[in-house]
C-alpha cells in the first residue's frame, strides 16, 4: 500500500488498517535506521566533545 492508499484508509476511518501499514513500513525500514544508529553512534565516539 502506498502513500496515498494508508492516507485514503485514515480518511476512511480505518485506524486498523493505518496502523498494519505504518508498522510494515516500519519494519521494512527498521535495518536502514539501526544502520543509521550505528554510524551516528560511531561518528559521537570518534570526535573530540562537542565536535558532534
Amino acid at each position: 500500500m502506498d502513500c496515498q492508499g494508508i492516507a485514503a484508509a485514515h480518511n476512511a476511518g480505518r485506524q486498523d488498517v493505518v496502523d498494519a501499514q505504518v508498522a510494515s513500513i516500519a519494519m521494512e525500514c527498521r535495518d536502514d535506521l539501526l544502520g543509521a544508529a550505528v554510524v551516528l553512534d560511531a561518528l559521537a565516539l570518534c570526535h573530540g566533545r562537542g565536535s558532534y
